[in-house]
């Protein structure tokens, strides 16, 4: 596990901002594991031959990854974002939310940190990459 690497959530609606979000990381120096921002929506039944398969490997890249990102800005229709906050929780990641808290009480859960914006997530991760310079980290 690379020291700037990012697992991305958010709502499947908002795939198009997030692979923009993703390409910023990218350029910054983190590994970013979120496959699921390039999977195309299909009909329940194409879908449902697929999910193990998906959810297996969202599975896989989390656990590969130091940061969970989780985007609350838009809700999400299917739930799974909330589904891979909880496992992230559980691994103990290092959990930024950007957006804000709702409903969902593990939003407000003492391992999640609130982050406002992207640009202020970006910046954050612009100053990790520095500091981890500095020290000799990958």
């Amino acid at each position: 596990m690379t020291e700037l690497s990012v697992y991305i959530a958010g709502s499947f609606t908002q795939q198009r901002k997030l692979k923009t979000i993703r390409e910023t990381l990218q350029n910054i120096g983190c590994t970013v594991n979120a496959s699921w921002l390039d999977d195309v929506r299909m009909s329940p039944d194409e879908y449902s031959k697929l999910a193990r398969e998906r959810a297996d490997r969202d599975q896989r890249e989390l656990i590969a990854s130091r940061f969970f990102v989780i985007d609350v800005i838009e809700r999400s229709l299917t739930g799974a974002m909330w589904v891979e906050l909880g496992m992230a929780i559980a691994m103990g990641k290092i959990i930024w939310m950007v957006g804000y808290p709702s409903e969902n009480p593990f939003t407000w859960h003492p391992q999640v940190f609130q982050v406002n914006s992207w640009d202020r997530a970006a910046a954050k991760f612009r100053e990790l990459k520095t500091v981890y310079e500095l020290a000799g980290k990958p």
